[in-house]
């Protein structure tokens, strides 16, 4: 016959390490699922310190976290069966405890005395069997604890979660091991052992976890940064980058939350939500390679410089030939000279008007009345003579595109017209 080994309580260690080993399988596959399809670090702690508590079959818990500056544990989750703790963590409590420093600011000393700081100084698993028998180790807070809550704080096993750089992440303790009966007895080399596996994994899933979570972060800032840069090309778009993800976050919140009867069957995953913050704030993205003078559009004739310009000076032309007519007529003699005079300032103070009417049209903000719209009509079909070459001087693809377009000077052009060279497709 086979022989087993027993346990004082004759409970089938062999039989109890199998298992144990199933639940570790078990565990790990929930940890990698738990990684890949959540990015909340504490939802992946919880699990972890459950994990191992379960594995162990601990009456308590506790999980530290590393501080940045790696000089103090936090306390990130607590939990006890027989005094019904369940704090940190995704629980509705917080943790007031104070955090344990590692090393003390002023004198420089390492804290070796506590257990948890010792285990992640020396990157140790440490097992105690009975915290109160003799150790190296200071138990005072524990006794002070147990005296309070009348419990009693036996069997320690405290184990670090390391990086695969060897960094401490975290530590977990576990208190009071139990056996199949409920008593409380010390943590097994079995059990060690299998814990300390769960948690080598955990500490690598974990350490992948903050950096799936750094890389978010810096994706986050890369976009707010980009799209400050798009909202600083031009002033006037007031922010609007940065003002759309959150209109339209509350946009989406009313349709989802606010009880709309057409919507009432629609709702949004975590991951819908966070493309539609990613989109929100990449939604001009585009802006980037956009020319300044397509984003600013400060007015309606800017395309690479303000084509009011060009207005401008066909305006000059016609002033000019006002002048030369007036003086020609003047010359001649054959006319009234003070009604010459008259008729010439009537018409530089028409053009003045006119371009100043085409000026303010220009400006985004005016609203144009159906006057407005026949007034300016009016001015387009005034003509100007053109009596130089349009063709000189343009690349060749340009003069190739517009060559039989252009008529020869001279020419009579509309003022305002857009001439069938300044039209054209891109395929």
């Amino acid at each position: 016959m086979e022989d087993k080994i027993y346990n004082n309580h004759g409970t089938n260690i062999i039989s109890n390490n199998a298992e144990q080993l199933v639940m570790l399988i078990d565990m790990i596959a929930k940890l990698g699922v738990t990684t890949s399809s959540n990015d909340e670090l504490e939802g992946l702690l919880e699990l972890i310190l459950k994990s191992a508590k379960e594995l162990s079959n601990a009456d308590g818990g506790t999980l530290y976290t590393m501080s940045e500056d790696e000089n103090r544990l936090q306390f990130s989750i607590m939990l006890n069966d027989t005094l019904d703790i369940y704090d940190g963590g995704l629980s509705s409590r917080p943790i007031t405890l104070p955090p344990l420093i590692i090393k003390n600011e002023t004198t420089g000393e390492y804290n070796f005395k506590n257990v948890a700081t010792f285990c992640a100084l020396k990157k140790e698993v440490i097992n105690i069997a009975d915290a109160y028998e003799k150790t190296k180790f200071d138990f005072s807070g524990t006794y002070n604890f147990d005296k309070i809550t009348k419990y009693k704080s036996v069997s320690f096993l405290t184990i670090p979660l390391l990086s695969n750089e060897n960094k401490v992440l975290a530590v977990i303790q576990l208190i009071n091991a139990r056996d199949t009966y409920g008593d409380i007895i010390s943590f097994g080399q079995e059990t060690q052992l299998v814990v300390h596996t769960l948690c080598a994994i955990a500490g690598l899933m974990m350490e992948n976890q903050r950096l799936r979570r750094q890389n978010d972060q810096m994706m986050e800032s890369f976009i707010r940064i980009v799209a400050q840069a798009i909202d600083s090309k031009s002033p006037y778009d007031g922010s609007h980058c940065q003002r759309v993800p959150n209109l339209a976050t509350k946009i989406a919140s009313a349709v989802c939350f606010d009880g709309h009867e057409e919507f009432r069957n629609f709702s949004m995953t975590d991951d819908e939500w966070y493309a539609l913050h990613l989109a929100s704030w990449l939604h001009d993205m585009g802006k980037i390679t956009t020319p300044e003078y397509i984003i600013d559009k400060a007015t309606k004739l800017e395309t690479v410089y303000n084509r009011i310009h060009e207005v401008r000076s066909r305006f000059e032309i016609l002033r000019r030939d006002a002048h030369i007519e007036y003086l020609q007529k003047r010359l001649k003699g054959e006319e009234n000279q003070e009604l010459l005079v008259k008729d010439f300032n009537q018409k530089v103070a028409k053009l003045h008007d006119d371009f100043e009417f085409i000026a303010s049209l220009n400006v985004g903000d005016k609203v144009l009345t159906e006057d407005d719209e026949k007034r300016l009509d009016e001015i387009s079909r005034v003509k100007f003579k053109r009596t130089f070459d349009a063709r000189l001087g343009l690349s060749f693809e340009e003069k190739s595109r517009i060559e039989k377009l252009i008529s020869n000077p001279p020419v009579d052009e509309y003022l305002l017209d857009d001439k069938p060279e300044h039209i054209f497709k891109q395929y």
